[in-house]
């Protein structure tokens, strides 16, 4: 059966289905799945042929939801870069309500073409921050490396908390928020 304008995709609905029952039952089968997306095995199987491969791919659309909350928020804040940087660490947070199944399913999808577009995000996010040391946002009296982890750190620790229930999700935006203000940015003048 082909798609209908304006109707999602087998896959789509497929992939929708698969994050809402995820995100509650991270250990969920395809048949559970494909349940929930209201298609039948077969076709599931058509698509994906197993577990493995869907949760590759729902990381693949993680990796680029990432990219498009850097682009909107770099478009957002062109010239207020600070905001610019604590908006993009609260937009990756915010991907948590979608992808925190990822936490536990992340090495399930170790190939070659995710590692290789986590690497490049990587290397844009080393020269994101490189660019804040640069204009005086981040400080520089702390090495690049201290920057990274402890952000990244607050973005994972963000997640988890979300995840485990310890948390909200704006109060944790706010209180990552602060946490880089107060060790990180260099002191509004």
């Amino acid at each position: 059966m082909r798609a209908v304008a304006g109707r999602p995709s087998s896959v789509q609905r497929l992939k929708k289905a698969a994050i809402r029952l995820l995100v509650k039952k991270p250990g969920s089968s395809l048949a559970e799945l494909a349940s929930a997306a209201g298609i039948g095995r077969a076709t599931l199987h058509r698509h994906f042929t197993s577990r493995e491969q869907l949760i590759g791919s729902l990381l693949m659309d993680c990796l680029e939801a990432v990219e498009q909350t850097y682009m909107a928020i770099e478009g957002k804040y062109p010239e207020d870069y600070r905001e610019q940087l604590l908006q993009m660490i609260g937009g990756f947070i915010e991907l948590e309500s979608e992808y925190c199944f990822l936490l536990r399913d992340w090495e399930i999808s170790d190939t070659d073409e995710i590692y290789e577009i986590l690497s490049k995000q990587q290397a844009a996010w080393d020269a994101y921050l490189q660019f804040m040391v640069n204009v005086k946002v981040l400080r520089a009296d702390l090495p690049l490396a201290w920057h990274k982890s402890g952000i990244d750190g607050l973005i994972g620790g963000a997640w988890m908390g979300i995840d485990d229930q310890e948390i909200a999700m704006k109060q944790a935006i706010r209180l990552a928020r602060e946490a880089v203000e107060k060790a990180f940015l260099e002191p509004l003048s």
